[in-house]
């Protein structure tokens, strides 16, 4: 028995989107929620930034980083599931629900 007996022969990879804004230096993960592309970036003030998922606009800034009320210290994972964003906090150990 072959392990990868029906494995695929090819991938077709296709850019579907351009982001408008250079500011992002070093995203480490990526998630899509409704229309939007949400893109973790450790090295921002916010660790999220929000583009349309069709044309690559940029739309916003989300989650400041901090101690405080609302602010994330390590975001180390996001994922969405029905149309909700789920985020642990690492640095908090904690489990918010957007």
């Amino acid at each position: 028995m072959e392990l990868f007996a029906n494995k695929i022969e090819s991938v077709t990879v296709s850019r579907f989107s351009t982001l408008e804004t250079d500011s992002l230096r070093t995203p480490y993960m990526m998630t899509c929620l409704k229309n939007e592309i949400l893109l973790a970036d450790i090295n921002q003030a916010t660790f999220i930034s929000a583009f349309n998922k069709h044309s690559g606009k940029w739309l916003r800034y989300d989650l400041l980083r901090g101690n405080g009320p609302g602010e994330y210290l390590h975001l180390a994972n996001m994922r969405t599931v029905n149309d909700k964003l789920f985020l642990w906090d690492a640095g908090q150990s904690a489990l918010s629900l957007l």
